[in-house]
């Protein structure tokens, strides 16, 4: 077949609504030669592209019963079968994945609101303990002792940058571990020496020839720029350290991309040009306190008085909330620390039999108010107080005629022999049922 009757049978399975996959299989052409044919064709709809699908059940909704066993949740009360719950290290969850969905769903903002709060403290704890480590930490090189321009410089292996952990909320621990790696130095300092470890073109001292052999848009760019640096020096303090210069952009204007970046990524000489006029030359240091002043870097405002700076400090605090009875979540949540470091401050410190009762009737009473049922109060058998449905357990189907209170307050009160014997009962239970299961139908009972 010719090449415009193939074109034309193209166009015409096109109008009739084939895909371009399809068209192309069935003449034995390129998907992108029947896509340029058809360019200017709209596929009409199809059978095929209209054919109901279904909307209402979502596939990873669907459960396959396989097991043949069915489970009570404890939340909703329906018996499901066992695929529809999470499994556990010891067997599956109580509630089902739909009600977890629906509890997940129901708590997010509480939960985002509580995640941000703690990120939020640990930022003001780590911020303010930066203040004191650099306050007490000059340059290494110069001795500068300006906080604003001082960094960590790494000499000791690196995992993340310490200015990093801080913004998103690290422990502390986490921080000081990776400070300890660093050594303090201003901007001015760790850009020279970085520039001497990574053998950076500025740092050559016949850079102009070494940019000049190349002939390369990139080493053009990098030509100018470098030149405009080392004729113009700091506007500030004078600085004519080539090394440490920067190209800092006068507030106010359009800044299109970094000066630097633009000659690097080897753009038109005119376009360098126009950025390099929109800018002031500046040393690292002084472009350092500029940009900080300007965007209220918390170096550059008062330190807060209230916020714990050491981990002694939050330690303490973390031990004297365990001793008043807070549990691990909320005295993670009060100083602004990690569960697992509350956990290992407060190690030694068990709650006594009062608290955890206190703690235990908190959360129920604090779950029942938000469990809604439209059943009505029931009086509880040993305590005799009107409580909401929601605070007695089930029991085969039925709910139980003591609250969950005074259920547990009898299991902590019974003797290690009375527990024996409830096992033993149970265990007797539990021989005879399998007997009547085995036992020959007419037989007699033993």
């Amino acid at each position: 077949m010719a090449k415009p009757e193939i074109r034309k049978e193209a166009r015409e399975l096109r109008a009739a609504g084939h895909g371009v996959r399809a068209i192309a299989r069935t003449l034995g052409v390129a998907q992108s030669t029947v896509s340029l044919w058809t360019r200017d064709i709209e596929a009409t709809t199809t059978a095929h592209a209209t054919r109901a699908r279904p909307t209402t059940i979502a596939r990873r909704r669907l459960v396959v019963w396989s097991s043949g066993r069915v489970r009570r949740c404890s939340r909703c009360a329906t018996h499901l079968p066992e695929e529809c719950f999470g499994r556990t290290t010891r067997g599956f969850q109580g509630w089902c994945r739909a009600c977890f969905r629906a509890h997940a769903r129901a708590r997010g903002p509480a939960h985002r609101e509580q995640v941000a709060r703690s990120a939020r403290r640990r930022r003001e704890v780590a911020q303010a303990w930066i203040r004191r480590h650099l306050a007490e930490h000059h340059c290494r090189d110069c001795g500068e002792s300006d906080l604003v321009v001082l960094e960590f410089d790494h000499v000791d292996g690196k995992s993340a940058n310490v200015g990093d952990l801080v913004g998103r909320g690290a422990r502390l621990d986490r921080i000081i571990a990776e400070a300890e790696r660093c050594e303090v130095v201003c901007v001015n300092c760790h850009r020279n020496r970085t520039a001497t470890r990574a053998g950076w073109v500025r740092a050559m001292p016949d850079w102009r020839r070494h940019l000049e052999a190349k002939g390369t848009r990139r080493a053009r760019n990098l030509l100018h720029a470098l030149s405009h640096l080392d004729g113009t020096g700091c506007l500030d303090c004078g600085s004519r350290s080539l090394v440490a210069l920067d190209f800092d952009h006068r507030p106010g204007t359009v800044k299109r991309r970094s000066v630097m970046q633009l000659a690097a990524g080897g753009c038109a000489l005119a376009t360098l040009q126009v950025e390099i006029a929109k800018c002031d030359v500046r040393c690292a240091n002084c472009h350092r306190r500029q940009t900080m002043q300007r965007g209220r870097h918390f170096r550059a405002q008062p330190a807060p008085a209230d916020v714990p700076v050491d981990l002694g400090a939050r330690r303490r605090q973390a031990r004297n909330l365990r001793v008043a009875g807070l549990t691990i979540e909320e005295i993670a949540d009060e100083v602004g620390a990690a569960r697992t470091s509350v956990a290992d401050w407060v190690r030694d410190l068990p709650l006594t039999a009062e608290q955890r009762e206190a703690n235990l009737r908190r959360r129920r009473e604090a779950r029942i108010a938000a469990r809604l049922t439209d059943e009505p109060p029931r009086t509880c058998r040993r305590c005799g107080v009107e409580q909401p449905a929601a605070a007695f357990s089930w029991n085969s189907g039925r709910r139980r005629t003591t609250c969950k209170a005074c259920t547990a307050a009898r299991n902590r009160v019974r003797s290690d022999e009375e527990k024996a014997e409830a096992a033993a009962k149970q265990r007797e239970r539990r021989r005879r049922a399998r007997e009547a299961q085995d036992r020959e139908p007419g037989a007699p009972c033993a």
